[in-house]
């Protein structure tokens, strides 16, 4: 009895004194919203995370690392919506080992699935990243549901993202599939998870209560609303002022845009410029310039005969010499009195306004406690891809390179990359984690599936099947306004489809093309007269989409798209 007891004062000692050597420094807690955790995800995670002071992990790292494995993880439905990181002073627990995992384990006992950042590893053989599951902990049960990275590991996020996946299958199968995100080596081209492995995850995860129902999602699959819904300016303010000029940006930003949209063409010296279509001739004063009166030409894009001016005969000095104009002046006279004023931008000079005009609201709202900052993003389209690749003017890698160049870097980043074809959002899928948005009209194919004989339309890809394998290398659908709502043959609204339950149900976002003001664009019952020119009801006709459950929408007036996405009538 007497040796018992003094048996059990030893663990006590023992317990004790580990607990002095170990204390929390800092404690904060991170919600989806900061996380960047899908709105249409299924089943939330919550995470630990330990940071051990003195290990060489900072919490910026930490920090980017989560966002990073939230995106990765996003792609099976699961929303990383919320993570606590814990600063721990612990200088006898800086390097793994088994016995000192378990000690600190006990001394500090944390919520699971938890995340260690430890200095080294004292292991054989030795690690960078390491996950323990139930599987492999059953004689060290503290330590089950784990993950530990030491301060020398690559790619923190995809290394994160990778031993949390083995934690939710309690598996420690890797893959030898190219691009896998299970393949033994981690790298940041190994990203993506097949439909198995996430099948797979959220079985097993879901089974251990690592992982649980989402509370925000109905029964038929359709979000409730927790973030707010996206304004994209389209092509800028072009309701405005004339479309894709650097004042059209600006004043979208200032009419509360959340997103600008730049179209993006060639140059003959392979500038990416914002034009909507590479012929200028509608859209520039060009045929009004007598120098360059031998460029007009006859050429067939995507199929289609087309004649006029265009931009890949050009080269940036010379466009620069020539100014814009509106395109639709019969439907917006008001925007063709700037006709000669502006110029044809550069993508890298709609991200320069775009930066300082960041700059200046980072700036203001540092000083006012009131006031919460989120900086304006660029939603870039590739047009024409399949014929600029043909002309040897391939646009993935250069647009890639100004993004990466200016810091949008990882699926966080406030930036979508758009494309009306498949493959060009597959090939910027391998050299880029930026998130992608597949577009879908509301006829024809991907003109890329016409040159490789591809039968499926656009409405195949709106499609479950469709939306499901969209969803491996995109994050969303931008999708024509008649894919969620037709129009009936009197021009009113018609029936909902169930297309943005069937997108969120499949993890992707869902963001509308085009809404417009006037009442020449708008349905029948938001029309407020007979003439084409006079602005009708684009809030109601919002509001209608937005019920729906759509994660944002491109308008040709940023202003009244904020006041219907805020509920606003004025």
């Amino acid at each position: 009895m007497i040796r018992l007891a003094f048996a059990a004062c030893t663990v006590c000692l023992a317990a004790g004194a580990a607990l002095s050597q170990v204390a929390v420094t800092e404690r904060r807690s991170l919600s989806g919203a900061e996380l960047g955790a899908p709105a249409a995800a299924t089943l939330r995670l919550h995470l630990t995370l330990v940071r051990l002071e003195g290990s060489g992990w900072t919490g910026e790292r930490a920090l980017a690392m989560l966002r990073a494995a939230a995106g990765i993880l996003a792609q099976c439905g699961v929303a990383l919506d919320r993570a606590e990181l814990q600063s721990l002073a612990a200088p006898n627990h800086l390097d793994f080992s088994t016995p000192a995992a378990r000690e600190l384990a006990r001394a500090h006992p944390v919520s699971r699935p938890a995340v260690y950042l430890v200095r080294d590893t004292k292991s054989r053989p030795a690690f960078d990243a390491e996950a323990i599951g139930r599987g492999n902990s059953r004689t060290r049960p503290e330590i089950a549901d784990t993950v530990w990275l030491t301060a020398a590991t690559r790619d923190p996020g995809v290394a994160l993202a990778h031993e949390l996946a083995h934690v939710l299958m309690d598996s420690g199968e890797h893959s030898e599939e190219e691009g896998n995100l299970m393949r033994e080596e981690t790298s940041p081209r190994n990203l993506s998870l097949s439909a198995a492995q996430c099948a797979r995850l959220r079985e097993t995860g879901s089974r251990n209560g690592l992982l649980k129902a989402r509370g925000d999602i109905g029964r038929d699959g359709q979000r409730a609303q927790q973030r707010r819904p996206i304004v994209i300016g389209h092509r800028g303010a072009s309701g405005t002022v004339p479309e894709h000029t650097l004042l059209a940006y600006f004043i979208a930003i200032q009419q509360g845009a959340d997103y600008v949209e730049p179209d993006l063409v060639m140059t003959r010296d392979r500038v990416l410029v914002a034009r909507h279509e590479n012929e200028i001739g509608g859209t520039t004063d060009v045929a009004d310039r007598p120098e360059f009166a031998g460029r007009r030409t006859t050429k067939t894009i995507d199929g289609a005969a087309v004649t006029g001016w265009f931009t890949e005969d050009f080269t940036l000095a010379e466009l620069k010499t020539l100014r814009a104009k509106e395109r639709i002046p019969q439907i917006r006279p008001g925007n063709a009195h700037f006709n000669g004023m502006l110029e044809v931008p550069t993508f890298e000079e709609v991200l320069g306004l775009v930066e300082r005009l960041n700059s200046e609201r980072r700036r203001e709202a540092k000083g006012n406690e009131q006031k919460h900052f989120k900086p304006t993003g660029v939603y870039p389209e590739t047009k024409y891809p399949t014929y600029f690749a043909g002309i040897g003017l391939a646009m993935e890698q250069p647009l890639v390179n100004i993004l990466h160049r200016h810091g949008y870097r990882g699926r966080h980043a406030p930036v979508f990359i758009q494309s009306f074809e498949v493959g060009n959002l597959k090939r910027l899928a391998r050299i880029t984690s930026l998130p992608l948005v597949q577009l879908l009209s509301d006829a024809g194919r991907p003109y890329d599936f016409t040159v490789s004989g591809d039968s499926r339309t656009y409405a195949d890809l709106a499609r479950p099947a469709g939306l499901a394998e969209i969803a491996r290398y995109a994050a969303g659908v931008g999708v024509n306004k008649n894919l969620m709502i037709p129009r009936v043959s009197t021009g009113f609204l018609g029936v909902p489809t169930t297309l943005v339950a069937d997108a969120h149900a499949a993890g992707l976002l869902v963001h509308g093309w085009t809404f417009r003001a006037e009442n020449t664009f708008l349905p029948r019952e938001f029309q407020s007269s007979a003439d084409p020119v006079a602005f009708g009801d684009l809030v109601g006709e919002a509001k209608r989409f937005l019920e729906l459950g759509m994660d944002g929408f491109f308008v040709d007036q940023p202003d009244i798209g904020a006041r219907a996405r805020d509920g606003r009538s004025e």
